[in-house]
C-alpha cells in the first residue's frame, strides 16, 4: 500500500454507502419538519434520539435512510421531548441518553406521512 493510499482509505471508509446516506439531521424543534399545505407531515420519518444514539444508528450499515421509505431524523431538545418525553423509562428532561450501548438501546419512532402537525407528537 503506498503512503496515498494509506491516507485515502480513511475517507473512502467515511463515505456513505451506496445503500443510503448516513449522519441523518438533528432537529429541535417539529416545526422543522416538512408539512403540506393542509399541516400534515408530507413524509414518513424514522425519528431517534441525538447524540450517541444518532451516532450508533448512523454506524450501524444495515438500516440507512431512505429504508422503509422513510427520511432519518435525529431529535434533540423541544422535539426530543414532545415525542419521547412522555414514554414509560424517558426522563425527557433530560435530554437524549447518553449510557446506551448499541443501537437497541435506543428508543425510535415511526412518524407517519399524513399525521396532523397537531399530533405529529404523539406516535403509535
Amino acid at each position: 500500500m503506498t503512503k496515498s493510499s494509506a491516507l485515502l482509505l480513511p475517507l473512502l471508509l467515511s463515505l456513505p454507502s451506496q445503500n443510503g446516506v448516513h449522519a441523518a439531521p438533528t432537529i429541535t424543534s417539529l416545526d422543522e419538519l416538512e408539512y403540506n399545505e393542509d399541516n400534515r407531515l408530507a413524509n414518513h420519518i424514522f425519528a431517534y434520539p441525538a447524540g450517541k444514539c444518532a451516532s450508533l444508528i448512523d454506524a450501524d450499515s444495515t438500516i440507512y435512510d431512505g429504508e422503509w421509505g422513510h427520511k432519518f431524523i435525529a431529535l434533540d431538545g423541544d422535539a426530543y421531548h414532545k415525542v419521547f418525553g412522555h414514554l414509560e423509562g424517558v426522563d425527557g428532561s433530560a435530554g437524549p441518553p447518553t449510557a446506551v450501548d448499541s443501537y437497541k438501546d435506543c428508543f425510535t419512532a415511526c412518524l407517519e406521512k399524513g399525521t396532523l402537525r397537531s399530533v405529529v407528537a404523539r406516535p403509535l
